[in-house]
């Protein structure tokens, strides 16, 4: 609940261009309440979601998102819970925006992306 409160004045914000949210397990609810800010904020260029327990839904969102969004440059999605066939998701999005120099998706242990997600993630 305080993340998606966190996350709605993320909405309007025009100063705040680093954003550092490692270990608060804001899960899928809190990623998908970032993307929606993600939608409309065009400051943020630096995002470490690293050891939040975000799953498929959330990463999805976020992608999503992502495809909209200019301002992000960098974006960590380390030692989460998604599957490895979330980057095809991450894929696609790649292939839209623009802005991206740097992510970030080490760690997520029991959820390696196999060969078929890093051809997926080189060709975008």
């Amino acid at each position: 609940q305080g993340f998606v409160s966190v996350a709605e004045g993320l909405k309007f914000n025009t100063t705040a261009e680093e954003l550092d949210f490692y270990d608060n397990e804001i899960g899928d609810e809190g990623a998908i309440a970032l993307a929606e800010a993600l939608r409309v904020n065009n400051t943020i260029s630096e995002i470490n979601l690293s050891g939040n327990r975000v799953g498929d839904k959330g990463i999805i969102a976020i992608a999503e998102a992502l495809k909209i969004n200019e301002s992000v440059q960098k974006i960590n999605l380390g030692n989460n819970v998604f599957g490895k066939d979330i980057a095809f998701t991450l894929s696609e999005a790649l292939r839209v925006n623009q802005t991206i120099t740097r992510l970030t998706l080490s760690g997520n242990k029991d959820h390696f992306i196999d060969t078929e997600g890093v051809l997926a993630m080189a060709d975008a």
